[in-house]
């Protein structure tokens, strides 16, 4: 049977332990590391200082000290849950306390006078003789983490072994301390087995925002950063290297995708992508990217001339077997190449910019080169890439005040010719014309800055004109606004809900094709009405018109200009406009003829049965 302690006992350990807590929050430091401070102390008093000559004849209450010092520093030893011991000079114990003998299965007794050969499991005592070498050598204190079986469960243990000296500098004791940190380190561990995993996650997450799934090759945002330090190095150098921008568009992808299926397609463009790595070192330096479903773009320095090697990769790929469904085809794609030199003429815009003016130069080529399957942009022909150039700059002027142009027209009935609505349109205006933002986004600017302009756009009117509405207004929202109208915490649709009283969103038909979803979003979650512009630019289908109808959030539609102009002298438009207007009427839409210059297209829109009209034929407001 257990013997009990002593209440005196009991009552001074937890007055010990109450103290011990106190001064280590007062110190800042663990209970473990005050412990070991006081100790060491406490070892040099009783080596160098009460056995020193000097404290021999020492009044009574020295004579008390001498006596209690010694219990005292054991009863704090041993009622810590750290385990404590001291080693002599010949690594022998000298003394352990109670934590270190219930680790062990030990007494003090059979402890003391003994090596950790003599007492500690084989695997400890030479780790424990190691870490005390170690102590002595660096001639203060070192860290180390043990293991030790406690009654059959593994142990870890941080500990502290510090050498101590008499005042002659010489090693007396080696004092040890450990503070169990198993549960610590399990945690420790689950974190490290956790952000590993994270890790791995995430370079698999990285593949697939950094590569193309297909080909393996940089998909369109990462090959936009690489173009974009490209260009940067090739602004810092005098006399560059001829670098190329190429831009191979696989024609008939589509139609092989029409004719087999979407896999047939998918294996074109791995073999593709495949035949292109077998022969890059023909090439010279390449850097590959797959920036659309049929378009590659390649960073080139060019071992020979850029023609010769637009022949090398179009030689290479005009006869490709593709397999399907353990089949073997042939299939002969049918390419078109884009050349932008770099190195001359070093592009101003941003690379994403850059990209998209590249990629409306191809399209126009495609036109226009009959004759050829490739067009090299000419250093001195960049006229496209200077507007883009000046617009960025006017975007990034409106966008460092804070401001942004706007354009007020009225809208009128054609028959009463009364003011039903008003057109608010955003921009900047670059001191002798308004360029809205639709014309900016088909130019291709794309970037942060424009983003932020429909942003200062769509503020400005909430606080200008939206107060003073009279009638109900359209207003041109871009993808950009789309897109981040989706997100319940965007300013974009804080401002949006606010207006919506009295707004139609206006949105064209590329943007509604695109991001059908997220217009759906927004206008069944917030009771957002839209109508649709350019009717006859894009591919808006009749069935998106009906869906959109049907909802409820489609009342308006009109027309692109280009489209209505022609239709006065083109019966095929002409026939085209009629049948549009007459499904929309079917669907309660209202239809409206935008930027009617003169009388004829005003009558010519009134006899076809358009509702309203604006233009510079009618009285405009502007702002």
């Amino acid at each position: 049977m257990a013997t009990k302690k002593p209440i005196v006992s009991v009552v001074l350990e937890e007055e010990i332990n109450r103290k011990l807590k106190e001064i280590s929050k007062e110190k800042g430091i663990s209970v473990s590391k005050l412990v070991s401070s006081l100790l060491a102390e406490a070892l040099y008093l009783e080596e160098n200082v009460f056995k020193d000559e000097i404290y021999q004849d020492t009044d009574k209450l020295s004579k008390e000290w001498k006596e209690k010092l010694p219990v005292l520093f054991t009863k704090v030893l041993d009622t810590t849950p750290d385990p404590i011991w001291i080693k002599d000079n010949n690594l022998r114990y000298i003394y352990v306390n109670k934590a270190f003998e219930e680790i062990f299965g030990k007494t003090k007794d059979e402890f003391i006078g003994k090596s950790d050969i003599e007492v500690l499991p084989p695997e400890n005592a030479k780790e424990c003789v190691y870490t005390d070498m170690v102590a002595i050598e660096k001639d203060a204190p070192t860290q180390s983490y043990e293991k030790v079986k406690v009654n059959g469960e593994e142990k870890i243990y941080n500990v502290i072994k510090t050498p101590i000296k008499d005042k002659n500098g010489n090693l007396i004791s080696i004092l040890g301390i450990g503070r169990d940190i198993t549960n610590f380190q399990k945690i420790n561990e689950e974190l490290e087995q956790r952000n590993k995993a994270l890790e791995e996650a995430y370079q698999k997450l990285k593949q697939v925002y950094e590569f193309d799934y297909l080909t393996g090759f940089y998909n369109r945002g990462k090959f936009i950063e690489i173009l974009d330090i490209h260009i940067q190095k090739l602004k810092e150098q005098e006399n560059p290297e001829d670098e190329y921008l190429v831009l191979m568009d696989v024609c008939n992808l589509e139609h092989a995708n029409e004719l087999y299926g979407f896999q047939f397609g998918d294996n074109v463009v791995k073999e593709i992508a495949r035949i292109l790595n077998r022969i890059s070192p023909a090439l010279g330096e390449a850097i590959f990217g797959r920036i659309s479903g049929r378009t590659f773009a390649m960073l080139i320095k060019p071992k020979k001339e850029i023609t010769e090697v637009i022949k090398t990769i179009d030689n290479s790929v005009s006869d490709i077997k593709v397999i399907l469904n353990n089949e073997v085809f042939k299939f002969s794609p049918k390419m078109f190449f884009t050349i932008r030199n770099l190195s001359q003429n070093v592009p101003l815009l941003s690379a994403e910019n850059l990209l998209f003016c590249v990629e409306t130069t191809m399209a126009s080529a495609k036109e226009s080169d009959e004759l050829t399957n490739f067009h090299i942009i000419e250093p001195n022909k960049i006229s496209q890439e200077d507007t883009l150039n000046k617009y960025v700059q006017l975007i990034d002027k409106f966008v460092r005040k804070n401001d942004a142009s706007i354009k007020i027209d009225e809208i009128k009935d054609l028959q009463s010719r009364e003011t039903k609505f008003i057109n608010i349109v955003g921009g900047i205006h670059d001191g002798k014309r308004f360029i809205d933002v639709v014309e900016i986004y088909k130019s291709n600017i794309r970037g942060q800055n424009f983003f932020r302009l429909n942003q200062i756009f769509l503020e400005k009117v909430r606080k200008e004109v939206y107060p003073k509405l009279e009638h109900k207004a359209f207003l041109d929202i871009g993808a950009f606004i789309v897109y981040d109208s989706i997100f319940p915490e965007s300013d974009i649709l804080k401002n949006i809900l606010f207006m919506k009283d009295k707004i139609i969103f206006t949105v064209c038909e590329s943007v509604i094709t695109n991001n059908k979803k997220a217009v759906l979003m927004i206008a069944n979650d917030y009771n957002i009405k839209f109508a649709i512009n350019n009717i006859g630019f894009g591919n808006t289908s009749l069935k998106n018109l009906m869906e959109f109808a049907d909802l409820g959030i489609l009342e308006h539609i009109k027309f692109y200009p280009e489209v209505f102009k022609k239709a006065i002298n083109n019966n095929k438009e002409r026939a085209f406009i009629e049948g549009i207007i007459s499904f929309a009427k079917g669907l309660g839409i209202k239809t409206i003829a935008t930027s009617l210059d003169t009388e004829e297209e005003l009558e010519f829109a009134k006899n076809i049965g358009i509702d309203f009209a604006q233009g510079k034929v009618l009285e405009k407001v502007l702002i």
